[in-house]
This record gives C-alpha cells, structure tokens and sequence, in this order.
C-alpha cells in the first residue's frame, strides 16, 4: 500500500497491521498514534526509536509470535505468512543442515530459555546456522540485547513492506555487525566510492547502521571501511586492515549492504 492509505486508514485497521510486524502493543500504539508521516523514512526512523526502548518483557512476550528458525510456519495469520516468507533461504536446506539447525535450537532453548531469534530475511540456511552456533557464546546480558535487536531488525523491515514511496529512490544503506561479540559494529568509519569515482563519506551509528544521503546514480560502487583503526582503538588484533565491498547498483532499487565482521573473518551480502 502506499503511504497516505496507512496514514488515513483507522487506527484498528492500521494497529492490526503494525502488530504483525511486532506484536508489542507500546510499539502498536506509538507508530499508529503517529500517523501522519511525510515520508517513509520519518516512520521508519519512529520505529526504531520506540524499538530501542523494549523492555525484555516485552521482547519475551513478542517472542511467542515467531517460529522456529527451521521449522515451517503454521496458521493463516499474517505473522505466520511475514514468517514463511522470511524464511525463505532455507527453502533449498538439505536434511543434515535442518538436523545441525534443529539442535542448535535445542542447545539455544536450554542455554537461554527462549527460542533462538534472528532476521532470517536475505538469509541462507548456512548464515543462519553459523549466527546460531556464534550467538551459543554469548552471556545473558550480551544475548538478550542481541535479541532485541533482531526482533527490531525483523519489525522496520515488515514495517518497510507495507508501505511505499510513492517514487522509487535509488539509494544505499548498511549495517556491521560484530559477529566476534555479537553486537552492533559502531563508530565504524568507512567511504562510499560512486561509479564516477566521487566519494562520501560513511560512519556506523550505535546500532552499527548508515544510510548513504540522497539518492545515487546505478552503476558499480565501492563501499570501503576502515577496519584496522577500528579494531585497533578496542586493542583488538585484526588480519582485515580494510573491507571493500563492491556491488552494482540498480536505478530505482533501495540496496543494503549487509556485514558481518570478526578480527579474521566477514562475510557480506544483500539484505533487505
């Protein structure tokens, strides 16, 4: 839908809607008490403020709405059908990395008494399953806080998914995580190369995320990130000096360029 049907449609309607995309009634009834926005941007960027102040109560209580990563979604709700959808990187998993997913889960259940949570859009089965066995290292603290963030990472993009500009944009974002810690890669400075060899400048917020101004030409660029100084300012050793990234660009396409990041290793792809 486009954006001026969500902000006039009636505040059941539209908390209905919201509540799919999280099924905590403080975040429901701050984005539809909102309305109306300029832009989809502004009621992205209102999301993820009131997504940063969940409790974990809050947070455990939403968690009943999601599935296991692995095991097919049942029902007919629209929670059900964002999840099938979601999860659509394990459409092709063979038998042995279902089996490694599901006792991960169990080794996740018994670990932390809840079900292993992750933004499972735009990702493989293989990417899942090394974020789960990555995340069996983290304490309580560290890993409750990890799951917030995922459940606002899987809010913004089911929020995103309902609404439109009403002119496609070409445009770029990213997000780094330390996947060594399991935390946001913040402060993370970084330069974003354009096909015609101009450059802006890029910095990671508290959430590990940038979002590149304005909109940008297609063609092939170049996202670069200071990792060495980074790592070096934790007194952390690294063999990545600098991460480049090069990737094409599609006119009219939003593109997010997703990190993982560890001292000796990363992966990246195309998230959503």
């Amino acid at each position: 839908m486009e954006l001026a049907e969500f902000n006039a449609m009636a505040a059941t309607q539209a908390s209905a809607l919201v509540r799919a995309c999280a099924g905590i009634e403080s975040f429901v009834a701050a984005i539809v008490g909102a309305r109306p926005y300029a832009d989809v941007d502004t009621l992205l960027a209102t999301a993820r403020v009131q997504a940063a102040g969940w409790t974990p109560a809050e947070v455990d209580a939403a968690l009943a709405d999601h599935p296991r990563i692995g095991e097919r979604p049942a029902g007919s709700t629209a929670t059900a059908a964002l999840s099938r959808g979601e999860q659509a990187g394990l459409s092709d998993a063979d038998d042995e990395l279902r089996r490694r997913l599901a006792e991960g889960n169990r080794r996740y259940e018994s670990r932390f008494d809840r079900i292993y949570l992750v933004r499972a859009a735009g990702r493989s089965g293989e990417e899942l399953l090394a974020l789960l066995e990555d995340r069996l290292g983290n304490d309580e603290a560290t890993e409750r806080e990890v799951v917030r963030e995922q459940l606002a990472e899987i809010a913004l993009l089911r929020l995103a998914g309902l609404v439109e500009q009403d002119a496609p944009m070409t445009s770029i974002s990213t997000h780094v995580l330390d996947a060594a810690r399991g935390l946001p890669a913040a402060g993370l400075p970084g330069t974003l190369q354009l096909p015609d060899g101009t450059t802006r400048d890029v910095v990671t917020d508290d959430d590990g995320r940038a979002r590149i101004e304005g909109e940008v030409p297609a063609g092939t660029h170049r996202l670069s990130f200071a990792t060495g100084g980074w790592f070096a300012a934790q007194q952390r050793a690294t063999f990545y000096p600098r991460v480049e990234i090069a990737f094409d660009v599609t006119a009219g396409e939003h593109h997010h360029v997703a990190l993982l990041l560890s001292p000796f290793a990363y992966t990246t792809y195309r998230g959503s």
